[in-house]
């Protein structure tokens, strides 16, 4: 199998500063579908067997329209009525497709947790759902708002049972005063992803970032990653995912931080 290019991984994100002042509206979106799963190694049963790694799939999207055109576009080519998953992708178009994703102008990232070596403050203490609340938050505030100079921010989250509770409500969504407070940033936090919604196909395009990232640190096969010019960064020992917990320090163990 062919190994992830050193390039490709373990990069923090750069300074956005001349993009963003092309559009002052950014709009950031995660999925967390097809990215494995939050189980810890040896829990699931043997129809079921846990994955290595489990992550997110990131955009940051400079021109919207046609972002989402790139999974519209292959829906109407291939006359597929149902949500686009990347996962069905016939193999001859994965790298076109990731190629797509690059010409629209948006940025990708896969940022994950590998499950058999050093892992983040907070994996082993919370459960799936606490872990991918936690993970999300560290993303956003430590891994891409602060290479964001755009002062407006809509964050657009692949919606997931995990993200609801009856007490607290939308978990994504009360994301939004504390990020726009610790970033000086007006931030909108929000799940999406049903049909119909106005964030629908955006976040079918962004299917296919999430599963760059499964295909290139869990089957070892980077070929989307590569030709999405997607980053990948891995946390671990230094990065604090606790839900609730402080703000990460993932820098401290990469390169320079961003320039802001």
């Amino acid at each position: 199998m062919t190994k992830v290019p050193k390039e490709f991984v373990d990069r923090t994100i750069e300074s956005r500063k001349d993009s963003a002042e092309q559009n002052d509206e950014c709009i950031i979106l995660i999925t967390v579908d097809e990215v494995n799963d939050p189980g810890k190694l040896g829990v699931r049963d043997k129809k079921n067997p846990p994955t290595n790694t489990f992550g997110f799939g990131a955009a940051i999207v400079n021109s919207p329209d046609g972002f989402a055109m790139v999974s519209t576009s292959y829906k109407d080519q291939k006359d597929i009525e149902k949500e686009f998953k990347a996962k069905k992708l016939d193999p001859e178009d994965r790298v076109p497709f990731a190629d797509s994703i690059r010409k629209s102008g948006a940025e990708t990232f896969g940022i994950y947790v590998d499950k058999t070596k050093d892992l983040p403050i907070g994996w082993d203490e919370q459960r799936g759902s606490d872990i991918m609340i936690g993970m999300i938050r560290t993303i956003l505030d430590r891994k891409i708002l602060p290479a964001i100079s755009s002062h407006r921010v809509t964050v657009v989250v692949d919606n997931h049972p995990g993200y609801h509770n009856k007490k607290e409500g939308n978990l994504i969504e009360a994301m939004s005063e504390p990020l726009s407070n610790a970033h000086n940033k007006e931030i909108r936090c929000r799940t999406g992803g049903k049909k119909g919604d106005e964030y629908s196909a955006h976040l079918q395009t962004t299917d296919a970032v999430a599963h760059a990232l499964h295909r290139s640190v869990e089957l070892n096969e980077p070929d989307m990653t590569i030709a999405m010019g997607q980053k990948i960064i891995r946390l671990g020992e230094d990065d604090d995912i606790r839900r609730d917990g402080a703000r990460g320090r993932t820098e401290s163990t990469r390169t320079s931080p961003p320039i802001l």
